[in-house]
């Protein structure tokens, strides 16, 4: 948590857990883990999506929902996207949250056809106002 420092803040964990148990095929393989401090935090979808989405207009970000990506290009540090609608994107930086089947993620590279591994990518990056666009 002291990574994301506004998770906390805003009051965006509704409850922690403190360790687990996972299984593996017929519990011939566990593991179990129980610690002091919170190895979780449990989140409301709902709730944590908005916030992450009101926090990020907040700090200037340019929101788009509803428009489906059909086309990502990555070329010299620049993102270009085509949207459903034929609108066309230009940025230094795109978030790709658009779910497990992610056209961002496959059409970058991050997801390859018959991978079937989920891939998540974790990075804060702060922008200054000269690069913000």
């Amino acid at each position: 948590m002291k990574r994301f420092p506004y998770i906390e803040k805003e009051g965006l964990v509704e409850s922690y857990s403190y360790g687990g148990y996972a299984y593996y095929q017929t519990s011939k393989y566990e593991l179990k883990h129980i610690g002091d401090k919170p190895l979780v935090g449990m989140v409301l979808r709902k709730k944590f999506d908005y916030a992450l989405v009101k926090l990020a207009i907040d700090a200037g970000c340019d929101f788009k929902q509803g428009n489906r990506v059909n086309r990502v290009q990555i070329k010299n540090g620049i993102v270009k996207i085509k949207l459903g609608n034929n609108e066309d994107i230009t940025s230094t930086v795109v978030v790709g949250a658009d779910g497990v089947n992610s056209v961002v993620a496959k059409e970058t590279g991050l997801r390859q056809k018959g991978f079937k591994i989920g891939v998540c990518v974790l990075q804060e990056l702060r922008l200054n106002e000269k690069n913000d666009q």
